[in-house]
């Protein structure tokens, strides 16, 4: 009978909410072990990018908030729901599992921000420390230095390997909020939400050159063809 109960109120909960779509913008469900719960919607980090960024801001996050971004923020994303480049979002990955220098090296040529979802700080786990082990498969297919069974979960209580520890996500994910993490030396705190469920953290020293070969040839720019010459192009195995 608890389960109902527990359908029950989630019914309810959505119900409410179906009603509240009618008059006000739209939020987040999460469902959990004992329940749902209604997170806040994404609008505020995504306006305070859009009212406190330039227009061509390029974002880096990961994919699942591309949609928001250009929509809401009004900027550019390096990936959203529709980029079929397996490489691409590869690419993307390695970046946020590597180490902050490693990271950084790709991000200055690509990006102006880091974009995070960080709920793991109110007690709901599924933000992007829990994507990161998925983050580093698919980035391990593509680039042989990412070696995805250095990124897992030491216990049912979400503990991380040292591998989820060393990367940059991890470090923007929690700098601040947890005292054992260091400040990023790469990457500047720009805005967190007050309930802490997002962050969003300005690269340093962004390569201008990069930045305007990408306006004018629409293609990753020469600085990281270094990098883009170790990929293995991925192949569907079915």
């Amino acid at each position: 009978m608890e389960g109902g109960k527990n359908y029950n109120e989630c019914f309810v909960v959505l119900h409410v909410h179906f009603v509240y779509l009618c008059f006000f913008p739209p939020s987040v469900f999460v469902f959990v072990f004992d329940g749902c719960v209604l997170l806040p919607p994404p609008h505020p980090p995504n306006r305070w990018l859009r009212d406190n960024t330039p227009k061509d801001t390029r974002v880096m996050a990961w994919w699942d908030y591309g949609y928001q971004i250009n929509g809401i923020a009004e900027r550019t994303t390096l990936a959203d729901g529709n980029t079929w480049n397996h490489e691409h979002i590869a690419l993307l990955g390695r970046a946020l599992v590597s180490n902050e220098q490693v990271a950084w090296e790709t991000a200055r040529h690509l990006a102006d921000y880091v974009l995070v979802w960080s709920t793991r700080h109110v007690g709901i786990l599924g933000d992007d420390l829990a994507k990161m082990p998925h983050m580093a498969r698919i980035a391990g297919s593509v680039y042989d230095d990412v070696n995805a069974s250095d990124y897992f979960f030491v216990n049912r209580e979400g503990g991380l390997s040292n591998g989820m520890k060393n990367s940059m996500l991890y470090q923007v994910h929690s700098y601040g909020l947890d005292p054992d993490v260091p400040e990023p030396v790469h990457f500047e705190e720009a805005y967190t939400t007050k309930d802490a469920m997002v962050r969003i953290f300005k690269v340093k020293d962004v390569s201008e050159e990069s930045k305007e070969w990408i306006k004018i040839h629409h293609t990753y720019p020469p600085a990281l063809d270094d990098l883009l010459a170790k990929k293995q192009d991925f192949q569907q195995r079915l």
